[in-house]
């Protein structure tokens, strides 16, 4: 009775340290969470010559949720330095080992709408945030599109 009591705590007892390990390594390969997220201005002139579309910002992440890097690695290029300095403002979740760091990838998809309705920003969590403006007018107040066909 005795040995079966000891081989019942040693199980457990294994069991607790395998659940421990998994959990452990779980918590270093999830993603990290954002606390707080910054939005890029769209460039009056990258709406003016049509830029738009996906940015991906590779950002590495300190023990304290600070990003320490942010490196633009694809996207229009007159896109990719506001992304990037809106990527270092960033602020993730801290983590309890200081020599850890982290890399996550973001993404800014700026589009340019013809009407006014859906015009904004908005976060799609976990890394992705839209940013939708109106075309920028030229010195008629008309968008440079719509003056380009009026013209024609």
């Amino acid at each position: 009775m005795r040995n079966q009591i000891i081989f019942a705590f040693a199980v457990l007892f294994a069991f607790t340290f395998i659940a421990k390990a998994q959990t452990q390594n779980v918590s270093n390969n999830e993603q990290p969470k954002v606390v707080a997220a910054l939005a890029p201005v769209y460039p009056a002139v990258a709406r003016a010559v049509g830029a738009s579309g996906d940015i991906i910002i590779e950002v590495k992440i300190n023990s304290q949720g600070k990003v320490t890097s942010a490196n633009a690695i694809s996207g229009h290029p007159l896109l990719r330095d506001v992304s990037s300095i809106a990527s270092k403002r960033w602020k993730f979740e801290n983590v309890e080992d200081n020599k850890s760091e982290r890399k996550t990838q973001l993404t800014f998809s700026y589009k340019v709408a013809r009407k006014k309705e859906g015009i904004g920003v908005y976060f799609n969590p976990p890394y992705r945030i839209e940013i939708i403006s109106e075309e920028v007018p030229d010195s008629t107040g008309l968008p440079l599109k719509a003056n380009k066909a009026k013209k024609q």
